[in-house]
């Protein structure tokens, strides 16, 4: 089992892949799609089992990631689960209203 998920664009793989290996050295064990989905399955069940296996939910925040109907289903999945949410802002250029309302009062 994981200790954190982290929802992001794909846009913004880049920074992720940066965050991945922080967090790993770090010694979090990281669940992301590049690593955690196997080609042949069924992808919105891996992810729906890597929220459900993880303690924690990072959200990277950006416009895209915000625009993204996937991202908004990462997000309604791990609120339903209540799972601890860690907003992280990438980049801004984005209305508040768009975001998540669980995630709008606590990005950093």
């Amino acid at each position: 089992m994981a200790d954190i998920f982290i929802s992001y664009s794909r846009k913004d793989k880049l920074f992720v892949q940066t965050l991945h290996a922080a967090l790993g050295q770090a010694k979090y064990d990281v669940w992301v799609d590049w690593e955690d989905i196997p080609f042949t399955s069924d992808w919105w069940e891996e992810i729906q089992r890597g929220i459900e296996g993880v303690h924690s939910f990072i959200f990277v925040i950006s416009p895209d990631s915000i625009a993204s109907k996937v991202c908004r289903r990462e997000i309604d999945h791990a609120v339903q689960l209540n799972k601890r949410l860690i907003p992280l802002v990438l980049r801004e250029g984005f209305a508040m209203e768009q975001v998540h309302g669980t995630l709008a009062g606590s990005a950093i």
